[in-house]
């Protein structure tokens, strides 16, 4: 079994409430991060909402002005899916089977077989959701 790879980028898709809060916990954590969204907008407002988030850290005592810079560069936002790749691929996005299945997919299709899969879930089961899958 080949030695397991140190996580260093992490593609996350849904840029809604949930995708937007996990992008910015991980690039607060040092990790490069990728966030993905179909739609234009909700990135442009999960920008702006992380943006917000950091500014509170900040009036709070909580985050650097340094800390919210370096953050900031380390989130690239795409609605491209060829540009979701990564270490680690954790998706957020509507609770429909079919959807998230498709997506699965398609990720498996551009990422390394050593890509590790995480799904944001509340109700459907992981095995349903990763059951066409190759790894």
């Amino acid at each position: 079994m080949p030695p397991i790879k140190q996580i260093q980028k992490i593609g996350i898709v849904g840029a809604g409430t949930m995708g937007q809060g996990i992008a910015q916990v991980s690039a607060m954590a040092g990790y490069s991060v990728v966030l993905y969204d179909i739609n234009r907008d909700m990135l442009s407002k999960a920008d702006a909402n992380i943006v917000a988030n950091l500014d509170q850290g900040i009036s709070k005592g909580k985050v650097t002005p340094e800390l919210k810079a370096e953050t900031l560069n380390r989130i690239q936002t795409t609605d491209q899916i060829m540009e979701v790749t990564g270490d680690l691929i954790i998706e957020a996005v509507i609770e429909q089977l079919d959807i998230k299945r498709n997506l699965f997919a398609d990720l498996e299709s551009i990422n390394s077989d050593q890509t590790i899969y995480a799904s944001n879930t509340s109700s459907l089961p992981i095995t349903q959701i990763s059951a066409k899958l190759k790894y």
